[in-house]
């Protein structure tokens, strides 16, 4: 069992949940990996020269240096073997405690607001795959994405398909994917492809000031709606409306 690290375990807790936000913003995981080893070793070292007698401070010193070099170049195995089982068992702890969860060994960034909020009314349907990616838009476009599909599709329960395969088409956006057509709308190849455009294409309307379902009632009827009988359209706009509040205003 290891000894109770001397003094500063404080700093080096603020120092490691830094290193975890500098991760999570950069997405880095090779750099959060040795900024945490860094960590480790420095507080190795307070243990093993407890352990150590002091004449052989020094020696030990150089060969943490010199494993620390070799971590470093990341281009080398490095061998657990001796004090370096120590280093591994100090590095897991800190990693297990500070690091984000991890699912089938990757690290697995915590959702964010918006993204739980979307996740709580849709996760049971078929646009649940898509939530991050439709969260990373700002509150307003995410918020039309979200009501536009729920709306046109039922997120995703009624929805084109091409060969028995899901379009991703959950906005009736007409047009042309990576897999053509299908049904009169575009028929995606992926979830990635649908969020990107349909996604992208929404917030090109946000950012010409069509930023509401009343607005964006462009979306259903093109450039008039003279052709639809006005009840429709304020039930669409009306419909749109119940999610589009949900998401673009925070609560």
């Amino acid at each position: 069992m290891l000894k109770r690290l001397p003094g500063g375990l404080g700093k080096i807790k603020g120092e490691i949940r830094e290193i975890k936000e500098t991760y999570i913003k950069k997405q880095n995981i090779k750099a959060l990996l040795l900024l945490i080893i860094l960590s480790g070793v420095f507080c190795l070292r307070s243990l093993l020269a407890q352990e150590a007698p002091q004449a052989g401070s020094a020696v030990a010193a150089k060969g943490e240096d010199a494993w620390l070099e070799q971590s470093i170049a990341g281009s080398r195995k490095i061998s657990l073997t001796g004090n370096a089982l120590k280093r591994q068992e100090v590095i897991r702890q800190y990693a297990d405690f500070y690091l984000p969860e991890k699912k089938n060994g990757n690290v697995e960034i915590e959702p964010t607001e918006l993204e739980t909020e979307i996740k709580n009314l849709a996760e049971n349907y078929p646009i649940a795959g898509m939530i991050p990616r439709i969260a990373a838009f700002d509150r307003q476009v995410a918020g039309l994405i979200v009501g536009i599909a729920k709306k046109e599709s039922n997120w995703g329960r009624r929805s084109p398909s091409k060969n028995g395969a899901d379009c991703y088409n959950y906005w009736g956006y007409k047009g042309s994917g990576e897999n053509g057509t299908a049904m009169g709308y575009a028929c995606f190849g992926s979830a990635e492809e649908a969020v990107r455009v349909v996604g992208g294409r929404i917030e090109h309307f946000v950012n010409k000031n069509l930023n509401t379902p009343s607005k964006m009632v462009v979306w259903k009827c093109g450039s008039s709606c003279d052709w639809d009988n006005p009840q429709n359209v304020q039930k669409w706009i009306a419909d749109v409306s119940v999610y589009y509040n949900k998401i673009a205003y925070k609560n």
